[in-house]
């Protein structure tokens, strides 16, 4: 009896497998791929802009918030209704609960939910100790915001979780944490 030379059928099946490899090895390449654009894309997964300057910095943030209390500055946050979408307004108050006017303030806040997306909204003097700047639609949540604000050669500086209320809601639910 002879042996057929072109191996008869399992010739035919090994030429499945490597062609079974290489469509794992492309379906991996999908995943990962899917899984990278997904991981740098999120504005919800986010690190911390110059974190590492802010770390060998932070003696010098530490003597800038312990300035700030010794100035007895205090701010209050709230959101108001514009024709465009919401305003952020700052009421800077001294120690003797007087407005704080002819500062130059910066805010800079983002959503808990949302920490990639971070908003810097110009702040305009109002008078009064009142500082107002234009915001889009404003998603209600937990937000943190870090306020500086300049008048002199004084500098008050806060960082604070605020509670805003869902867009179209007028107003402010305030939640009070340390500094």
């Amino acid at each position: 009896m002879s042996t057929p030379v072109d191996g008869g059928v399992g010739a035919k099946s090994g030429g499945i497998w490597p062609g079974a490899i290489f469509a794992l090895l492309g379906v991996n390449v999908v995943v990962v791929a899917v899984t990278v654009y997904f991981a740098v894309t999120d504005p919800s997964a986010s690190i911390e802009p110059n974190y590492y300057e802010k770390a060998v910095r932070w003696d010098e943030s530490a003597a800038r918030r312990a300035s700030s209390g010794r100035l007895g500055w205090g701010v209050h946050l709230e959101l108001g209704p514009t024709a465009q979408g919401r305003e952020l307004l700052a009421t800077l108050r001294d120690a003797d609960g007087m407005g704080i006017d002819g500062a130059r303030v910066e805010v800079e806040m983002f959503h808990h939910a949302r920490a990639g997306d971070r908003w810097t909204p110009r702040l305009e003097p109002r008078g009064e100790g009142v500082y107002a700047g234009r915001l889009g639609p404003v998603r209600g949540g937990t937000w943190r915001l870090r306020l500086m604000a300049r008048r002199g050669a004084d500098v008050f500086v806060t960082e604070l979780d605020q509670a805003f209320q869902e867009v179209g809601v007028p107003g402010v639910v305030p939640r009070e944490n340390g500094r």
